[in-house]
């Protein structure tokens, strides 16, 4: 599966890289969070984060938008654009979450990246792209400048983390682009250890869509 979904990031980047007709391209949709399905739950929204705080720890998550990602990335990389760009392949682009996690407790806490999915309904539709996809995917965009690769795998959640009391990062969840009939969905975050107890977390978000670009 790894290579499969690597040999579609190299092929979707060739296809970026062609300047397709702007027909073949729409862009990623907004993602917000869901204030409806937030409603009486212990999510709270502010602005475009979702936050999630228990026993001193904090975690926040919002959707970046095109613009912000290049933020992102020229902030934490030597990327000077947003490295995953709508294409033919997929029209919409990518999904890409900024998640932080703070440790304010007395514990330790850890994250798998592998262990989060996009959600609608009851089906996981996407998973974030591992280090092996990612990894070939920079090697060939950054054409083979290690500390590059480096640079920018160390912006993304490819490996479980692990934070000590009083610790904290901020990385990036890279997903597919959603189906076009997804209108709202949780972004789930599973199996988080705190301390020596696990927690399920499913943060809600809807699609805003414009009709025509």
């Amino acid at each position: 599966m790894t290579a499969k979904r690597a040999a579609l990031l190299l092929v979707a980047l060739l296809l970026a890289s062609a300047a397709p007709a702007k027909k073949q391209t729409v862009g990623a949709p907004t993602v917000v969070p869901n204030e409806k399905e937030a409603a009486g739950t212990p999510y709270r929204i502010e602005g475009e984060w979702i936050r999630y705080e228990t026993g001193g720890i904090l975690i926040q998550v919002r959707c970046l938008t095109e613009e912000e990602r290049v933020g992102f990335f020229r902030q934490r990389t030597r990327l000077k654009t947003d490295p995953f760009p709508p294409s033919a392949l997929y029209p919409e682009g990518f999904t890409i979450f900024e998640l932080s996690f703070l440790n304010g407790s007395k514990q330790g806490f850890q994250f798998s990246p592998g262990m989060a999915a996009i959600v609608r309904g009851s089906r996981a539709e996407l998973e974030p792209y591992d280090l092996g996809s990612l990894y070939s995917y920079f090697l060939q965009l950054l054409e083979g400048d290690d500390a590059a690769v480096e640079a920018a795998l160390d912006a993304i959640y490819t490996r479980t983390v692990l934070l000590n009391p009083g610790e904290r990062t901020t990385q990036l969840l890279i997903f597919e682009g959603l189906s076009a009939r997804t209108k709202k969905f949780t972004l789930n975050l599973d199996y988080l250890l705190f301390g020596s107890t696990t927690q399920d977390l499913a943060f809600p978000f809807r699609v805003l869509r414009e009709e025509s670009r």
